[in-house]
């Protein structure tokens, strides 16, 4: 991420690792809550002002004289939700142990982290770009709970797919279950069935990749002020052509087109006393729990899914042949008006 800085400790850790020959660990990232204090030296930080929590680093790369590392901030575990304002790279130093290796200050981004109990849940991904100087090689910690991104776990499953030499579609899958020590089986994963082709379960995984990703969008919602009921906990119905009840949502702030800054300011203000919203047909409510926003709140909604329609269930039984052609009644000459109905022309 842009204004990365690299600490005094971190120069000072580049030169004894270049001297020496040894690799460069980067050992955790974490975030905070806190601010940097005004005229003071990013460079100068051993530590974060307010820490928050530690991320989970997912990649680590490297080219010419810098590093690339990838680490991730999820809802998982946070009973309070809080507003990332600072973030930190630590390095294993041989006379320190860790040091605080790089500092951002992120006061012009700040992001929200919701509860791990909230209706919408957040994921955060950073990648901060450091200088390395040219030590001997550069590593990692990668955490094994980080996730894969969806365009990584898409390029590994396309190789699988497309894979010349190998070939396993023709291999039959014996079962999906494992037994416990007390005996008891185990089902692992219960929508493929034994006995079905290698070829088919993926396509399966595939498929199921696809749906995930299908027929999402993100829109713009305006949060007035003057909808908000006048008692806590507070409440505010925006009406939302197309979203569901059963739709999960993801909610980020967004500046409003044209604002100034202290307009935007006074927004965002009022956006972190949003504490979560649920969905109905039609609309989305917004939950404040002991304050209000004072002015109006312009939020990005994203994961709308457009739901195939259920068909109604036959409520007189099952269907009934159509009658013979031909009329009925040998008398009856007349032509029989046709009507036609269209069917239910939705996209879906």
């Amino acid at each position: 991420m842009n204004g990365t800085i690299i600490t005094r400790k971190g120069l000072q850790l580049i030169a004894k690792l270049m001297a020496s020959g040894t690799a460069l660990t980067f050992t955790k990232a974490a975030v905070g809550t806190g601010f940097l204090p005004s005229g003071y030296d990013p460079g100068s930080m051993q530590e974060l002002n307010a820490p928050a929590m530690e991320g989970t680093i997912s990649s680590c790369s490297c080219e010419e004289d810098e590093a690339s590392i990838v680490f991730q901030v999820s809802s998982i575990g946070v009973r309070t939700g809080f507003t990332v304002t600072e973030a930190g790279l630590y390095a294993s130093d041989p006379d320190e142990e860790e040091i605080l290796y790089a500092y951002l200050d992120m006061r012009s981004d700040p992001q929200y982290v919701y509860p791990e109990n909230a209706e919408i849940s957040k994921f955060i991904e950073f990648t901060m770009v450091v200088k390395v100087g040219t030590v001997n090689s550069v590593t990692a910690y990668i955490s094994p709970k980080s996730m894969v991104l969806k365009k990584e776990f898409d390029e590994e499953m396309e190789k699988k797919l497309n894979a010349v030499g190998g070939d396993i579609s023709g291999t039959r899958v014996s079962t999906f279950s494992e037994f416990l020590e007390d005996g008891t089986e185990m089902e692992l994963f219960p929508v493929p069935e034994p006995g079905e082709l290698t070829k088919t379960l993926w396509g399966k995984v595939k498929k199921f990749a696809e749906d995930f990703r299908r027929w999402r969008r993100v829109i713009t919602v305006v949060i007035p002020a003057s909808g908000w009921s006048s008692a806590a906990p507070f409440t505010n119905r925006v009406e939302i052509e197309g979203i569901r009840e059963k739709d999960n949502v993801d909610v980020t702030f967004i500046p409003a087109e044209g604002a100034t800054n202290e307009e935007n300011i006074a927004a965002w203000d009022g956006y972190v006393n949003i504490n979560y919203t649920t969905t109905e047909d039609g609309a989305m409510v917004f939950h404040a729990f002991e304050t209000k926003p004072e002015v109006d709140v312009t939020v990005a909604v994203k994961g709308m899914v457009q739901w195939e329609e259920e068909e109604p269930e036959n409520p007189e039984g099952p269907d009934t042949p159509d009658p013979p052609e031909g009329p009925t009644d040998p008398g009856n000459t007349d032509t029989p008006e046709i009507t036609d109905t269209p069917g239910n022309q939705d996209d879906v």
